[in-house]
């Protein structure tokens, strides 16, 4: 079973890379291989990871998530590309990362999608914004139908 034999590996440590690298290559399952490339810190990951974002589902998703654990601005322009599709099921994890990854080349894109139809997109960009350190024009977003947005943008402003 591919989840024990990932964990397994997980616990042999940096010397796993490469095994886990390879198991990328898989055409299924390769959710807990990515999640233990990120517990690992395998920097030498992010140019595999990227290559996932545009193929959607899951595995976006998780390797999204990986890039933002990982903090190498080289994910910057794949994740910003993917931040563009708002459609796309990994949209508010590559904005997480982004924000984590204080990608200030990103804040366009991001704050484009401040005024998205998907609340739970709007709270997740106003959150990156200011974890990049910037003033996101929210005031408009403090009457937000959605609570987890209003609680967002008070918060934002430093207001708790």
């Amino acid at each position: 079973e591919v989840p024990r034999l990932v964990e397994a590996l997980k616990a042999a440590g940096p010397a796993a890379i490469p095994t886990l690298l390879a198991g990328l290559d898989r055409e299924s399952d390769r959710t807990p291989i990515i999640q233990a490339l990120a517990a690992l810190g395998a920097k030498e990951a992010c140019e595999p990871l990227e290559k996932l974002l545009p193929q959607g589902g899951e595995e976006a998703v998780v390797a999204a998530v990986a890039l933002g654990q990982l903090g190498q601005a080289r994910s910057v322009k794949p994740l910003t590309e993917l931040v563009k599709d708002a459609r796309s099921p990994a949209v508010q994890q590559a904005i997480e990362a982004l924000g984590k990854l204080k990608a200030a080349e990103a804040k366009d894109a991001i704050a484009h999608l401040v005024f998205s139809d998907r609340p739970e997109v709007r709270a997740t960009a106003i959150r990156a914004l200011e974890d990049m350190g910037g003033e996101p024009s929210i005031s408009a977003l403090k009457a937000d139908y959605y609570r987890e947005v209003r609680l967002a943008a008070e918060h934002a402003q430093g207001k708790p």
